[in-house]
């Protein structure tokens, strides 16, 4: 029962060995590409921070109005497309903090560019993560035509 025992514990040191390999070497990636500005660092509950209700900072400057809004909505999908492409995989969160917008029209916008198959997302609600289809632009589909009008035909 001794040499079982010997055995099983010595299983067990190499495992935690490599498993403490491992964490470090994650730790390490994530840090580095954080710092290399390549990725969002990981939201774990602990940095979790709720948001005040209106969805913006109070020290943050207040978003620009566009005189135009259909002009405005173009720009805030460019921009989401743009956010997505230099950082695929972002969450909402990442995506409110990046663009100086209101958050009800990002959201929409986001809305938007789904429906129209411009970017794609995974996940359901809080993980859910967006990324830009390849090729993809603000304009790609017709159903960003104002309501009411109609598609001339030849």
């Amino acid at each position: 029962m001794d040499k079982l025992q010997q055995e099983m514990s010595r299983l067990i040191d190499g495992f935690v060995a490599q498993m403490e390999v491992a964490a470090r070497k994650a730790a390490m990636d994530v840090l580095g590409a954080v710092f290399d500005g390549n990725a969002h660092p990981p939201v774990t509950p602990a940095r979790r921070r709720r948001a005040p209700r209106s969805g913006v900072a109070a020290d943050s400057p207040p978003a620009p109005v566009s005189a135009h809004p259909a002009a405005g909505r173009a720009d805030i999908e460019a921009r989401v497309i743009a956010q997505l492409r230099a950082h695929p995989g972002c969450r909402m969160v990442h995506l409110l903090e990046a663009l100086t917008a209101p958050p009800e029209q990002v959201k929409a916008a986001v809305k938007r560019l789904a429906k129209k198959g411009t970017i794609r997302f995974v996940g359901n609600t809080r993980g859910r993560t967006y990324f830009a289809v390849e090729g993809a632009t603000a304009t790609t589909s017709s159903s960003s035509r104002r309501r009411g009008q109609s598609r001339r035909r030849a």
